[in-house]
């Protein structure tokens, strides 16, 4: 028999609860067994912990997570961007990895509103 418990095998000779074993124990929040990552968006973490804002994973509902724990820079640590920083945050507008409209793309998309207009104008006259 074996009188030790916690070492894999318990005294009663099943299988001692760990992280990764695909059932939720004591002290964790989740456990998906070989399905647990810490690189994927919205899963179990390694650590048996759910995905939460700051692990570094953007995860479904955060605009950034760079797991820094630092408030001041592009992303905040509600894990949504701030705007300042580096400079290539949105200042929460937005969504993750957009880029904001450039110059050159809003005068083009003025430049066919004017056209368009035009064109209207000139179809109802004749």
């Amino acid at each position: 028999g074996n009188a030790v418990s916690g070492d894999g095998c318990e005294a009663d000779c099943t299988v001692s609860p760990s992280c990764g074993d695909g059932t939720v124990d004591l002290g964790e929040g989740c456990d998906a067994g070989g399905a647990n990552s810490d690189t994927e968006p919205g899963a179990c973490r390694r650590s048996c912990q759910p995905a939460s804002c700051g692990d570094g994973v953007v995860d479904p509902g955060e605009a950034c997570d760079d797991g820094n724990g630092v408030d001041e820079d592009a992303c905040g640590n509600d894990c949504r961007e701030s705007g300042s920083g580096n400079g290539t945050g949105s200042g929460g507008c937005g969504l993750a990895g957009e880029a904001a409209p450039s110059h050159s793309s809003l005068a083009w998309g003025s430049f066919l509103l004017f056209a368009l207009g035009a064109l209207w104008q000139r179809r109802r006259v004749v």
